[in-house]
């Protein structure tokens, strides 16, 4: 349980069958529609997993799930409704909420071989802002999310494609390091990797404005991120 400025985190277990009811009727506007399906479609031609190619579509979709199956926000507590494993909100003031678990990636790593990549992350984390904004009411799977980022880019001729310099497929992994060395950065604390994780967490809460973006690593495989409304001061 995590306490900010009145308002209280719980978690609970009682999650699956919500989640995979509301999932399968998303309903987006027109804009959001197209991304999704151009995600679907680069889904089905590079992700390394032919299970997940033959089943793009619901890949895509059932990793997009409505706030309302993972929060519950009223003017007391915020309830986190799934079972997650980590926990992090992330604010303008550059305070973190963690409720630390086993770490599933190989965070020493990810940040090695990040400390000459800060460019790519900040510019990774402009556009992962502003994709979870665009789908403000909703928290959706780091891996989907990365599909997201994919199709918007090549949907609107983004900058961080000019800038990654690479094939679509290559893209695709790109985007999941980054990712990865982000959540890093949020949950994993290292002396020999303070610089980063310093400057990656300024650059992300500069991106927020009054918003907190959460994080909930739910597994191996999958983190949840959404944006919610508020200005919290976090007392852990």
């Amino acid at each position: 349980m995590f306490v900010t400025r009145g308002i209280t985190f719980i978690f609970s277990h009682n999650y699956e069958k919500s989640m995979k009811r509301q999932c399968v009727n998303l309903e987006l506007p027109n804009h959001l529609e197209v991304l999704v399906n151009r995600a679907v479609e680069l889904v089905r031609q590079f992700d390394e997993n032919s299970r997940v190619r033959e089943n793009a579509d619901l890949f895509v979709k059932f990793h997009i799930v409505p706030v309302n199956t993972v929060l519950k926000i009223n003017e007391q507590s915020v309830s986190v409704s799934i079972n997650a494993l980590n926990i992090a909100a992330i604010t303008r003031d550059g305070i973190i909420i963690k409720y630390p678990n086993a770490q599933f990636i190989n965070c020493k790593k990810y940040l090695k071989d990040a400390r000459g990549d800060h460019m790519y992350i900040t510019d990774y984390m402009s556009t992962a802002v502003g994709i979870l904004n665009q789908f403000y009411g909703y928290f959706i799977c780091g891996q989907v999310l990365n599909y997201l980022i994919l199709s918007h880019e090549t949907l609107h001729n983004g900058s961080l494609l000019k800038h990654l310099r690479c094939d679509l497929g290559k893209c695709i992994k790109l985007l999941n390091q980054l990712l990865n060395t982000i959540l890093c950065c949020v949950t994993y604390r290292n002396d020999a990797y303070g610089s980063l994780t310093h400057r990656v967490l300024l650059d992300l809460t500069e991106k927020l404005g009054g918003k907190v973006i959460i994080m909930l690593m739910v597994g191996e495989d999958c983190t949840y991120l959404g944006v919610i409304d508020g200005n919290y001061i976090i007392n852990v």
